[in-house]
C-alpha cells in the first residue's frame, strides 16, 4: 500500500510538472524599425548648396511608436533637430512616412542620426553620414 501511495504521489509530480512547463513561451519584444524608401541607407555625397534628402516609413514590432528623431551633429558637436516628435502630443503611428531635408553651406562630414523608439523605449539607431563637397567650376 504504502508502495502505491508513492507510486501515486510520483505520478502527480510528474503531471503537474508536465502541464505547467508546456506554456507558451515568452517572446523578447522587438525594438521599432525604420524602412528607407528608394534609399539603401548608405552614406551620401553632395555638394554645397544641393539639399540631402531621407525618405523612410516607421514600422511597429513589438509596442506602438513613441518618437521619431532625426538630427545631425556639426563639427562642434552641436545637434540639429530636422524632426523630433518626442515632446509631440500626437505620437507617431506604425506605418507613417516621414521626409527630411538640410541643405548645407559648407563643407564637411555631417552624421545624420535616426532614431525610432517605442513606448517601452526600445530603440532603433542609424547614422548615415553625408559628406558636403565644394562645387567646383
Amino acid at each position: 500500500m504504502k508502495k502505491l501511495h508513492l507510486l501515486l504521489v510520483g505520478m502527480l509530480a510528474l503531471s503537474v510538472s508536465l502541464f505547467t512547463s508546456c506554456g507558451e513561451e515568452e517572446v523578447d519584444p522587438e525594438a521599432p524599425k525604420l524602412n528607407w524608401t528608394n534609399y539603401d541607407g548608405s552614406d551620401k555625397s553632395v555638394l554645397v548648396g544641393e539639399a540631402v534628402s531621407f525618405e523612410f516609413e516607421i514600422e511597429k514590432v513589438t509596442n506602438d511608436i513613441k518618437s521619431v528623431e532625426v538630427y545631425y551633429t556639426v563639427g562642434s558637436g552641436d545637434d540639429f533637430y530636422l524632426c523630433n516628435t518626442a515632446d509631440s502630443s500626437s505620437a507617431p503611428k506604425d506605418g507613417d512616412k516621414i521626409k527630411v531635408s538640410k541643405t548645407f553651406t559648407g563643407v564637411g562630414v555631417y552624421p545624420f542620426v535616426f532614431v525610432v523608439t517605442d513606448k517601452e523605449d526600445l530603440k532603433f539607431t542609424d547614422t548615415v553620414n553625408v559628406t558636403v563637397e565644394a562645387a567646383f567650376n
